[in-house]
Parts: C-alpha cells; structure tokens; sequence
C-alpha cells in the first residue's frame, strides 16, 4: 500500500501554467490543476517506458474533467528531480467522460494532453450535451483548444424529437458569453444528410444546423418527403423548434436558375370518395 501511495502521489505531479483550460472535455497540460488517478485495485509502474498502467476500475481527473475505465495507461515524460508530466492517458472497457454538464461514452479512448484532443471509439461513441445527442459509428474526435469534434461514421444529432444523420459531421462548440456554459455552437453535415422530424424527412448532400435559432440548412439534391408527398429542390431551411420549412429552387436562395418540383399523393379517402361520386 505504501508503494501504491508512493506512485499516486508521483502521478498527480504536474507543471504548472498561466493559461486556463475551457470547460468541455479539455484535459491539456496548460492547466493550474494536477492530473489525479485513482485505481480499485493498483497500479503497474514502468519506469524505463515511463508509464503507468492500472489495474482495476480507475479514474483519471484533472478540473472538471474525469476519465472513467475498466484500465488505464498514463505516459508520462520527467528527468530525474523534475515533476511528471503526462503527455497521454488512454481507457480500455466502459469508457465514461464526464465534465461539469456534459457526458460521454465508448468503449476505448486515446487523449494526448499535450494537443488536448480526445479519440473516443464506441458502438457507437457518444457525447450526451445538456440538449442534444452526438453519435457516430467508428469514432469521434475532440480538439479541446478547438473546442470542436469530428464524428465519423453514421454520425447523429438528437434534439428533442428531431434528428439529423450524415456519413460525417463537424460539431462546433461555444461558451456562452452569459453563463459561460460550454455548449454546442453549431455543426457541419456532409454525406447522405437526413432531417427527421415529427412530420417530415429533409435529405441532401450537405448540411448546417445553427443551435442558436434551432435552425438547419440542406443543398445539394434536396428532397422532402411528408405524408406520401415528395418536393424537390436546391436547398432547404427547417426550423426544429417551430416545424416550418421552406425549400428554395437554388442553393444561392435567389429566384435566378433551378426550380422546385412536387410530386403530392391523393389520401384513399379523397380517392374513395371520388370513387363513390
């Protein structure tokens, strides 16, 4: 036990820097806070490698920030009478990442302190914000001094009843200049875009959803299904919070060049009443 202490306490040495970290998943080493590792059942300590693997559920935390795993590995650089000072931290099995009000969930992750950027892969990896959903099937990427992350494959937004699916997606974060909470900003969509809501599907090539005004933008081969009806055009603009939507000829959004096409179904009741007249 005295030698677990002793590795602890050599672990959550840290240097110390003027630049504070933002809120978000950001565990950079340019923060005032040491990095602290707790393992249920021990630690393995490889000095000549300079790394410390745990053995047992463990925690990694430094700020608001902490890593949850089955196993984790922590690299670490130090000379002789110098602090440590971990450049790397992965997880292995039930990751769980938890800042002040955000979550997320994968099977693995790999976080290099020193370029702040997380890799998480799950199946599927999941960052939980205080009103959305982020999914994607392979992975996803987090730039903290970016304070932006890249979801690769099947990626999903979830916002109350809506949601928004593309082959990639760039996810833009933002702290909020009143409270200061760190939320989504807005995001890039591209390949094979879909737009669910409760009353109609929106698909295209492209696409951006703004978190400030609920509002997202489709262009490319834009088609909208809604009960049996299909439009057809350039370019789309859905409100997810009021429903409206409004489809444009071109993705310029001027009454210049393209056109939009409709094809509308007849209900079976208005058939079977014509029918009977």
């Amino acid at each position: 036990m005295r030698i677990l202490n002793l590795f602890l306490s050599l672990l959550i040495m840290s240097i110390v820097a003027d630049v504070a970290v933002a809120q978000g998943f950001n565990l950079n080493k340019n923060s005032k806070d040491k990095v602290e590792i707790v393992s249920d059942e021990g630690v393995e300590w490889r000095q000549k490698e300079q790394i410390v693997t745990t053995l047992g559920r463990s925690s990694a935390k430094r700020g608001n920030v902490t890593i949850l795993a089955d196993k984790l590995m922590a690299a670490y650089q130090s000379t002789e009478g110098t602090p440590y000072d971990i450049q790397k931290i992965n997880g292995e099995g039930n990751v769980v990442i938890t800042s002040d009000k955000e979550q997320a969930y994968g099977d693995n992750v790999e976080y290099s302190l020193k370029d702040a950027l997380m890799i998480l892969v799950g199946s599927p990896a999941k960052i939980k914000m205080p009103e959305e959903l982020i999914l994607a099937r392979d992975k996803i990427e987090y730039y903290g001094n970016d304070k932006k992350a890249i979801a690769y494959g099947n990626a999903t937004i979830i916002k109350n009843k809506s949601k928004i699916t593309a082959d990639n997606m760039t996810v833009f974060f933002k702290n909020n200049p009143k409270s200061s909470a760190f939320e989504l900003d807005y995001l890039l969509a591209d390949g094979n875009v879909v737009i669910k809501t409760p009353s109609e599907t929106m698909r295209g090539s492209h696409g951006r959803y703004d978190a400030s005004n609920s509002t997202s933008t489709l262009t490319g081969n834009v088609k909208v299904l809604q009960n049996g009806n299909e439009l057809e055009g350039e370019k789309a603009i859905i409100n997810l919070k009021t429903g409206v939507s409004r489809l444009l000829a071109n993705a310029s959004g001027d009454k210049k060049g393209g056109k939009v096409k409709g094809v509308f179904t007849p209900s079976s009741d208005n058939g079977n009443k014509d029918a009977s007249n």
